[in-house]
């Protein structure tokens, strides 16, 4: 089964910190892959579509693989928005429940 979680780019909101449970490296396979807004947002989009249409990043992952897509373009800190995915790669869910 694949999970998918998307950030959305939330004009004034930055990346919610997971909670510390979710906060640690992913100890399974892990593909992070840098592109363009566009990209990410086609890449992201493939499976939610976003209110504003474009995505600061997304992850998905199968098993013990997990894969971050990263928006290049995102005004967001790229490492928080790292972090933040890697979590849901831990399994915290989409809705950011703590």
């Amino acid at each position: 089964m694949i999970k998918f979680v998307p950030i959305l780019l939330l004009i004034g909101c930055a990346p919610i910190a997971p909670p510390a449970i979710y906060d640690h490296p992913f100890s399974g396979e892990l593909l992070i892959k840098r592109v363009s807004g566009d990209e990410a947002n086609r890449m992201c989009n493939a499976y939610v579509i976003s209110r504003t249409g474009s995505v600061a990043g997304c992850s998905y992952s199968m098993g013990n693989r997990c894969v971050v897509i990263i928006s290049t373009d995102s005004l967001y800190d790229k490492e928080a928005v790292l972090r933040h995915e890697i979590a849901h790669c831990n399994g915290w869910p989409a809705d950011h429940r703590r």
